[in-house]
């Protein structure tokens, strides 16, 4: 159940290691975090559970990042994905945009930055923020430029 004013994330990996310290990290940071370490698991999760924003790895054993982008953007559409990967390639990418994922990143991801782009996705969810916006003011920034409320 959504808590009110909480971001909802789920992350979906099968390193057992990056997920629960992922998991522990963000919830430090005010989020409500749940885990799944296959794409069966993170599919049931968005059937059964309101979620903002996933964190989705793209290598997994059996259905891989891209699929389970795929079946949870048939579900849901609205859904931000962030793609996250130790085994970035360009072709990756390329691909992860087109099918609208909010941001890729590589592994390993500085927790504060991954908590950061969290917080965009899930505003951009919500239209707080329009992503060509948020593309203006990221990529202008400096990095250590930008200071938190």
């Amino acid at each position: 159940m959504k808590k009110k004013g909480i971001i909802q994330v789920l992350i979906v990996d099968d390193e057992d290691r990056f997920r629960s310290t992922t998991k522990t990290n963000l919830e430090k940071r005010g989020f409500e975090v749940r885990a799944a370490a296959t794409g069966a698991e993170a599919i049931e999760e968005i059937r059964r559970d309101e979620v903002d924003v996933v964190v989705l790895d793209v290598k997994m054993p059996g259905m891989d990042g891209n699929e389970v982008l795929h079946r949870m953007k048939a579900l849901k559409p609205d859904l931000e994905v962030i793609m996250l990967t130790g085994h970035g390639t360009m072709r990756s990418a390329l691909i992860a945009f087109r099918d609208e994922v909010f941001e890729y990143l590589s592994k390993p991801c500085d927790t504060d930055t991954l908590a950061d782009t969290i917080r965009n996705a899930a505003a951009h969810k919500t239209g707080s923020i329009h992503g060509a916006e948020w593309y203006s003011i990221w990529s202008k920034a400096e990095p250590g430029s930008v200071e938190e409320d």
